[in-house]
């Protein structure tokens, strides 16, 4: 083999052996599949806790239903973003929302899955202060808790 040749060779395990001890070092193990990523919803919470939240002026409720759903009825001071809306306009939304401020999302009901995904969305993002309000909608009418209808986004 010529010079050039072993030259070529050498830089390419060099190479390969540099990635390894890298990955080793900075990520715990490697990995030649690929992983699923999965990202936490965020930590649960009931009637009770959500209303205790809500009177605090520093936590953001976001509705997660659609905006009819929302405009007909919704927790005192919620907001809508529905899980439904596009990137961009959660986006646009959440940049004006702190990454630590303390977030309660909620649907209809427990068996709504809009809330958990939203949430989770909402995680991806960097907002890591996330709760969810499982009893939802249903859960706070049933309470007595206050609510209000109309309005829209600030």
């Amino acid at each position: 083999m010529n010079k050039t040749v072993k030259e070529i060779i050498f830089i390419v395990v060099l190479s390969v052996v540099s990635a390894v001890i890298y990955t080793l070092i900075f990520n715990n193990g490697y990995s030649l599949t690929y992983k699923s990523v999965s990202f936490k919803a965020g930590e649960l919470i009931n009637s009770n806790e959500a209303f205790s939240l809500s009177r605090l002026s520093d936590v953001l409720f976001i509705d997660a239903r659609p905006i009819d759903d929302y405009i007909a009825g919704h927790i005192k001071g919620a907001v809508n973003l529905p899980l439904n809306s596009s990137r961009s306009q959660k986006m646009a939304y959440m940049q004006k929302i702190h990454k630590e401020q303390k977030i309660v999302v909620y649907c209809i009901d427990s068996g709504c899955p809009s809330a958990e995904r939203l949430a989770g969305q909402l995680r991806f993002m960097g907002y890591n202060n996330v709760s969810i309000y499982t009893e939802g909608w249903l859960g706070w009418i049933d309470a007595g808790y206050p609510i209000e209808k109309g309005g829209r986004n600030e």
